[in-house]
C-alpha cells in the first residue's frame, strides 16, 4: 500500500515538472537552442 502511494506520489510529481519543463522551453526557445550540450558544457568549465 505505501508502495502504490509512494508510485503515485512520484507519478505526480514527475508529470508536474515535466509540464513545467515543457512550459519553460515553450516560453524561452533559446533554452531548446541550447540545450542538454550546452548545459554540460558550461558545468564542465
Amino acid at each position: 500500500m505505501l508502495c502504490s502511494a509512494l508510485k503515485i506520489l512520484v507519478g505526480d510529481l514527475y508529470w508536474k515538472v515535466g509540464r513545467f519543463v515543457k512550459t519553460l522551453l515553450h516560453s524561452f526557445p533559446f533554452l531548446q537552442n541550447l540545450g542538454i550540450h550546452g548545459l554540460v558544457k558550461d558545468g564542465s568549465g
